[in-house]
């Protein structure tokens, strides 16, 4: 091109092309030329496009994008933190990078610019600010489990996060809880008790999006407490329960039985609102405990206790001997097993109850009778708990009549 002037402009050049220039002066003839000059140069690149960040993990983000228009060399990529630090400063020949050794959960403003053929003029930048992933919590601990609520812990991951996603998902797969918890810790409330749910945690990054991979645990509520526990229809060596289920959820129940001593006899597990205790001593004394397991097999509710007994055995051996005008004197071998006293009634022929003695050894005497009388007499143990009565042994005898 001809040019008047001491300065020119060409257009029409392709982005990021090196250019060799060559200026020379004509004389007024306008056909004698001087030495040309001769300088090189490059036009800017265009700007990449499609710059998309993908495939982030907790220390590195991972970028492609779209070759821009026209010439480049290579591209320059910058990625600086949320203080302004430059973390990454490289040289990129392909349309992607990974962009490694980040803070996990850290902030970064990333910049793409590609550089010309002479490997110096640099094109405008496309920036784009993104997060790495923050790395997983850890000891998650759930405990102090209430029958409604759980109690979460858990040590924060390393790296950055601005808060935690805490989820409870219960045994049939429904969300339950979706809370934003900025602690370290967190009380997920209005659970059914004797539940079993699976937590889980994950923290978010500083973008408010990114999620790191979450930590699960699975936990129960506690049962709640049986009501209405009932002992009826004692044997002499079983005990027979029912019960009213808790509110809630519950897999079984645990029944014990600890006898006067302390020692536990009895430690079963029981599927249904009932339960009979077997094996037991007659005329024992016993604790019975029952307590709700939840469906995780393993959390507790708080037991309810009674205290029953066993009915004594019946005494054997009685014997009425040296009867005189007014008394009758009773002996008797005591039942097997444990008893606490026994009861003895004396029923005249008329029907009419002429004593009702306790007695604590192994015989008695009635007096007061009339001479000659005829008398039903009853001897019963009574167990330790002072209510249980075992079954009577019934003997008739009479009096000496007065001569």
């Amino acid at each position: 091109m001809s040019v008047m002037t001491d300065s020119a402009t060409i257009t029409g050049l392709t982005p990021g092309g090196s250019y060799n220039v060559s200026i020379s002066a004509v004389s007024l003839d306008n056909i004698t030329t001087g030495d040309s000059v001769v300088t090189s140069s490059s036009t800017r690149p265009e700007k990449i496009t499609n710059l998309s960040v993908t495939n982030n993990s907790t220390n590195t983000l991972f970028l492609t994008w779209t070759a821009p228009s026209g010439l480049h060399s290579y591209y320059i990529v910058n990625a600086v933190n949320i203080s302004g630090n430059s973390l990454t400063n490289m040289s990129v020949m392909s349309e992607s990078a990974i962009i490694t050794g980040l803070t996990p959960g850290g902030s970064y403003n990333v910049s793409i610019s590609a550089v010309s053929l002479d490997n110096t003029t640099t094109g405008d930048s496309v920036v784009t600010s993104r997060f790495t992933r923050p790395e997983k919590i850890t000891n998650l601990s759930v405990r102090n489990n209430s029958t409604n609520t759980l109690f979460l812990t858990w040590t924060a991951p390393s790296g950055l996060q601005s808060y935690y996603i805490v989820n409870a998902v219960n045994i049939s797969g429904n969300l339950l809880t979706n809370m934003i918890v900025m602690t370290d810790s967190a009380t997920i409330t209005g659970l059914t008790p004797g539940g079993s749910y699976n937590v889980s945690v994950s923290a978010v990054s500083w973008d408010n999006t990114t999620t790191g991979d979450s930590v699960v645990t699975s936990s129960s509520t506690r049962p709640e407490k049986i009501t209405n526990l009932s002992v009826r229809n004692n044997s002499t060596n079983t005990l027979f329960l029912t019960w009213t289920a808790p509110s809630g959820l519950h897999s079984y129940y645990i029944v014990n039985a600890v006898n006067i001593s302390g020692n536990l006899l009895t430690n079963m597990t029981v599927m249904s609102d009932s339960a009979t205790i077997t094996g037991l001593t007659a005329g024992g004394y016993y604790n019975v405990s029952i307590s709700a397991v939840s469906w995780d097999n393993t959390t507790t509710g708080d037991s309810v206790v009674t205290s029953s007994s066993t009915r004594p055995e019946k005494i054997t051996n009685l014997s009425v001997r040296n009867n005189s005008t007014n008394t009758l004197f009773l002996t008797w071998t005591a039942p097997s097993g444990l008893h606490n006293y026994y009861i003895l009634n004396a029923v005249n022929i008329n029907g009419s109850s002429l004593s009702n003695m306790s007695v604590m050894t192994d015989s008695a005497t009635i007096t007061g009778l009339t001479p000659g009388g005829s008398y039903n007499v009853s001897i019963s143990a009574v167990s330790w708990d002072n209510t249980t009565t075992g079954d009577s042994v019934v003997t008739s005898s009479s009096t000496s009549k007065c001569f």
